[in-house]
Parts: C-alpha cells; sequence; structure tokens
C-alpha cells in the first residue's frame, strides 16, 4: 500500500505529461540569447513585438516575420514556437513545469507523513491495533460524520487540482490528480480504521469520501468552474460540568482533538452562487455572492444513541446495568439553516497572492444571519451564524 501511494503521490502526477516535456521544443532563455541563436531569421523588431519572456523555437524552421501578409502569431504557433511568460509565484503557470511539479508532489508527501502522525496521536494513540474489520457506521452521530467525510473530500480535490495548475498540469488531468489525492489520503484514514478495534473500514465513509470528490469533479470538467462549493463553520459548544467527563472523553480537550471530533459544534454548507448561472455578460449581480444551506446537529454524547458505560470508552456494550449511564433526556436534534454568504474565490482580482488567499479562505462560512428549522420543530433566527 505505500509503495502505491508513492505512486500515486509522487509519480502520477506528471509520468503522462514527461513525453511532451522532453520533446518539447528547445528554450531560449532571454531575447539576447534568441537573437543570437536566431540572429538570420529575426530581427530585433520582430523579437520585441512577439517575445513574452522566454520563447521555445524550432531553430529548423525559417519563419518569414518580414512578410506582412503573414500572421506571424499564428505562423509561429503553426510551426511549433511556444510563448511562456516568466510567471510570479503565485501565478499559475501556463506551460508543464517540472520543477514546481516535483516540489508540489515532494511537498504532498511530506504533508501526507505529517497529516497521518497527527491523525494518529490525536485519534488512534489510546487504542490497540486488531485484525482488519469492517463496520457500519451510517446511523452514527446523525450522519455529521458523512458530512464532514464529503467536504473533507471536496476541499482535498479542489485544492489538489489548484497545486497542480499551478504547476501548469494539464486542465483534465488537474481534475484526476485532485480527486485522486483526496480518496487516497482519506482511504488510509479508513485504513487506520480498520485495524483500530474501537472502530473498523467503513463502506459509508468511502461513499460519502467519493461523493464529495465528485461534487468538485463534475463540476470543474462541464463548467470550468465551482457553482456549487462546500464549506463549513465551528462555534466551540459549552457543556455543564456534569457532562464535562464524558465530552472530554468523547471529544478531547486540545483545539486539534475538537476541531477533529466535536460534531456538536460543526455546520456544513451547500453554496451556491446564483451571478454563476446568469449568462448575460451585461449583468451586475456580484458572482461572490451566494445562497447558503447548511446542516448540523446538536446534543450527540455518543455516535448512535446518549447512553454509556461509566468505567469504559465504549457505548453500553457489555458494560454492566449498574454502570450505564442514559442521557436520553438530552434530545439529539438535527439543524437546517439557510443563510447567505461571499464566495472569496470568485471575487475578481489581478494579484495571484490576493488570489491565493482567497481561495484558501473560501473553505470558511461568512457569518451571516441565518434562518434555523429542527427536527424537535422549533424555527429560530439567528443573527449570526458561525
Amino acid at each position: 500500500m505505500r509503495k502505491l501511494l508513492f505512486y500515486l503521490i509522487f509519480i502520477f502526477p506528471f509520468n503522462t505529461l514527461w513525453a511532451e516535456e522532453t520533446n518539447s521544443n528547445i528554450i531560449v532563455q532571454n531575447k539576447d540569447t534568441l537573437m543570437e541563436e536566431t540572429d538570420s531569421i529575426m530581427t530585433t523588431q520582430n523579437i520585441d513585438s512577439i517575445v513574452e519572456g522566454i520563447v521555445s523555437i524550432k531553430f529548423s524552421d525559417t519563419i518569414p516575420f518580414n512578410n506582412p501578409e503573414i500572421n506571424r502569431r499564428k505562423y509561429a504557433k503553426d510551426i511549433g514556437i511556444k510563448f511562456i511568460h516568466p510567471y510570479k509565484f503565485f501565478e499559475n503557470s501556463k506551460e508543464f513545469n517540472l520543477p514546481r511539479t516535483l516540489t508540489l508532489s515532494l511537498g504532498i508527501g511530506v504533508m501526507y507523513g505529517a497529516a497521518n502522525a497527527w491523525w494518529s496521536a490525536a485519534w488512534y494513540s489510546k487504542y490497540e491495533r486488531g485484525k482488519f474489520g469492517f463496520f457500519n457506521d451510517n446511523g452514527e452521530w446523525l450522519q455529521m460524520d458523512k458530512a464532514a467525510h464529503t467536504f473533507n473530500a471536496y476541499f482535498i480535490s479542489r485544492w489538489g487540482h489548484n497545486l497542480y495548475r499551478w504547476g501548469g498540469v494539464k486542465e483534465k488531468n488537474n481534475i484526476w490528480i485532485g480527486m485522486l489525492i483526496a480518496n487516497m489520503w482519506q482511504l488510509s484514514i479508513e485504513l487506520n480504521d480498520g485495524f483500530s478495534p474501537k472502530w473498523g473500514f467503513s463502506w459509508g465513509d468511502m461513499t460519502a469520501n467519493f461523493t464529495g470528490s465528485m461534487i468538485f469533479g463534475v463540476q470543474q470538467y462541464f463548467w470550468k468552474d465551482q457553482k456549487f462549493n462546500l464549506k463549513i463553520s465551528a462555534t466551540p459548544e459549552k457543556y455543564p460540568s456534569d457532562l464535562r467527563p464524558r465530552t472530554d472523553n468523547l471529544y478531547g480537550t486540545s483545539i486539534g482533538e475538537l476541531i477533529l471530533k466535536d460534531y456538536n459544534a460543526m455546520t456544513f454548507w451547500l453554496n451556491a452562487s446564483p451571478g454563476a448561472f446568469i449568462k448575460n455578460p451585461d449583468s451586475k449581480f456580484p458572482k461572490w455572492i451566494s445562497l447558503s444551506l447548511g446542516y448540523g446537529a446538536t446534543g450527540m454524547l455518543g455516535g448512535f444513541e446518549n447512553k454509556w458505560c461509566a468505567n469504559k470508552d465504549s457505548e453500553t456494550g457489555d458494560c454492566p446495568p449498574e454502570s450505564i449511564i442514559d442521557r436520553s433526556d438530552l434530545p439529539r436534534i438535527r439543524q437546517y439553516y439557510v443563510s447567505w454568504d461571499i464566495d472569496f474565490s470568485k471575487i475578481p482580482t489581478k494579484r495571484p497572492a490576493l488570489k491565493t488567499f482567497f481561495e484558501l479562505i473560501s473553505i470558511l462560512k461568512v457569518p451571516f444571519p441565518a434562518l434555523e428549522f429542527r427536527s424537535d420543530g422549533k424555527v429560530k433566527w439567528n443573527w449570526y451564524q458561525f
């Protein structure tokens, strides 16, 4: 499995592109070199009107730039000249860039190892490893864990795609690479679950992972845009003192553990930008304004029910009846929200660094008023929902 992950993360992203890169034309680094190498077929005036930074050229071809009836750019394209801009750090490469792609692949590999170490310490360190097994957890946590898997896979796919676009990888390959990174990353978590006696490999989780990556991939393939996107918000829960032993055991006490585990504090959002569907080019409706539908849950002190064993880190199971703590009096409530949001990734800007920053923070729901519908029949108005 480790060899497979190594191949998929480090080799696959550019193995299909290597032939194209090695067979490309000779790259000339600056105008002076180009003038020296092609003095017989170009003039300084022609170079200034055509060259935009780095140029790749077939030296065996003679370019009739002095003929006014020939479209020089079209002719250059037909015979194989490629115009490559000198890119700033945050600017996406328009040509396959091997150093960037290698750097990305190595960086993702390091991040993958670090994230697995953190995840193992935060989640699995308390439990012994056992034989590989399966677990049907589709009814747990009011499906909040499935929403989390869908969200994670969506954004890993999206970020993976954007990273390799920075490296100049072709768009269709980018889509597959982003989806592949997301599903392989999530698969490693499921494999860890499979060897943990407390959990098990979940086909429901894998289905949610695939769904999240498809939400990204289908849109990017057909629209080349994310008209729908997923977001997250979180508000720390304040638990009464009599429940703290249970919540501390379930969700932990550190910020890292709470981010990973406390589904009571999370809300997942599906955003749609009405402006992205307006085809009229003269429309003034901003594409960065989004309608946002949210899903959350509260009152959960266990995966399936609010019962647990006082002296065991488990649900009731084989717990002696006298040790069972039953807090079924605390209702487990689903929460549905309607709100507005800002899609920062659709705010127009010509600055690559700012565009990158907007893409990074687009994972978060902006606090806005929200109408809340609850499964206990109550309807609430929240002046801000985050």
